[in-house]
């Protein structure tokens, strides 16, 4: 078996640079694609699985137990065997777990699969932000962890849209066969093209590659006293409520009831809650730096949030382009929830920047995905069995959606009044 070693020649540094930390960004927007990958596909997999509204919330929410629960395992190993020998290794399991997820056939085999992938999708940020580390400047560092962010949304947005039309077109079985090839070639590119780190580093990074394990542990240990990074964190995920819960699974069927739209047109309405965050993600970051705060810019966005997510819910009458236009800015005022990463560095020392990003990803992950998607899928799973009608798409109305989904405006209220107990950082970090 010949080694492939990764192709570096002829290439100016600064571009290699880019190169490498774009690989590690086709990681994050194809994990994510995955992520979202059960919204366009409810209606095939309550049918061909024989699922319930409370089973499909189960199978899309498995994808995050195992995801959280690694992301500090993923940054250690990222650290001991570097970036990419383990993005290698999770883009070929992502690419298994979607071979198995497609030829599945009951509950139980989805949702094995569904945590393979997130096992696999686990190391994707972490890589990509340990790449950003090791090949950038620190000044650009905040740049490329806004990017990295950006491409999770984009991966989201072409899930709900192109994927989306695969299913529509072929079937769900057929769309993850694409991601199965789409996982395993991207396997091949990330080791034949990245280097863990630049032979000459740029100034201002350390030719050490991280913390040692012992070093590690005593910095989560510190982390999980600290109050305010749980506070901040769980602030959050019940911001990012609309991306995490709706957009990534219950937009698409209650969009198709509430517009009486087809999957591909509920599809896209629903990904623009992925393009709105595109611009937003930046705006709120540039805004939080240029007026010195942090609690401002959330407190806006939260409440016009609130305000346009109440409206998409309760107007009457609401057309297709409109709700489009609602759903797009929508995603522009969720994003102020990026903040909440600026503020668990700020009021962390540098050293522990790393586990207090991974704590702060997994709790807002916990709040939106964990939590939300399965329990919105239980109440209406309620209000089908007091229907006493179990077929898919009968007992269930736009009304019934609106129920469930009622736990979005109450997880921004509540976001709001949490957000009082939070300190204002005004853009200054602890010493390290």
């Amino acid at each position: 078996m010949v080694r492939m070693k990764p192709a570096a020649a002829h290439i100016p540094a600064n571009v290699y640079a880019w190169l490498v930390w774009g690989v590690g960004g086709l990681f994050v927007l194809y994990q994510f694609l995955l992520q979202v990958s059960t919204s366009v596909m409810s209606e095939e997999l309550v049918r061909d699985l024989v699922l319930d509204e409370n089973g499909l919330g189960a199978v899309s929410s498995s994808f995050y137990y195992s995801y959280l629960l690694l992301q500090i395992p993923a940054g250690l190993l990222v650290g001991r065997f570097g970036p990419r020998t383990v993005m290698t290794l999770g883009l070929g399991g992502a690419a298994l777990a979607s071979l198995i997820f497609g030829f599945s056939h009951d509950i139980h085999v989805a949702e094995a699969s569904r945590m393979l992938m997130g096992i696999s999708a686990a190391p994707a940020v972490v890589s990509t932000l340990t790449l950003a580390a090791r090949w950038f400047s620190p000044a650009k560092f905040a740049l490329l962890a806004g990017l990295t962010e950006m491409l999770g949304v984009v991966g989201g947005a072409i899930g709900q849209e192109v994927l989306g039309g695969v299913v529509h077109l072929l079937g769900w079985r057929e769309a993850m066969l694409v991601c199965t090839a789409v996982g395993g070639l991207l396997a091949l590119i990330a080791w034949w093209t990245v280097k863990n780190n630049p032979d000459s580093p740029p100034p201002g990074v350390s030719r050490e590659d991280s913390p040692k394990l012992r070093e590690g542990l005593a910095s989560l240990k510190k982390m999980l006293r600290h109050w305010q990074l749980w506070l901040n964190g769980i602030i959050c995920g019940l911001v990012f409520t609309a991306l995490g819960a709706f957009a990534l699974l219950w937009g698409v069927p209650y969009l198709q009831l509430r517009l009486d739209a087809n999957l591909p047109a509920a599809a896209f309405a629903s990904s623009l809650m992925f393009w709105g965050a595109v611009p937003g993600l930046p705006f709120f970051g540039w805004l939080s730096g240029k007026i010195g705060r942090r609690k401002l810019p959330i407190l806006v966005g939260t409440v016009l949030s609130l305000v346009l997510l109440l409206a998409l819910l309760f107007l009457p009458k609401l057309g297709y382009w409109p709700a489009c236009g609602l759903i797009f800015a929508i995603g522009f005022t969720q994003s102020c929830y990026v903040i909440g990463f600026a503020i668990a560095g700020d009021i962390t020392p540098h050293r522990s920047h790393g586990t207090a990003m991974a704590l702060t990803n997994m709790l807002s992950l916990v709040v939106s995905g964990w939590l939300l998607q399965p329990v919105i899928g239980w109440l209406l799973d309620l209000q089908v069995k007091s229907s006493l009608i179990s077929a898919y798409g009968h007992a269930l109305d736009a009304e019934a959606y609106r129920n469930a989904l009622l736990l979005m405006p109450a997880s921004l209220v509540l976001a709001l009044v949490l957000l009082f107990f939070l300190k204002e950082t005004h853009c200054s970090g602890v010493e390290a």
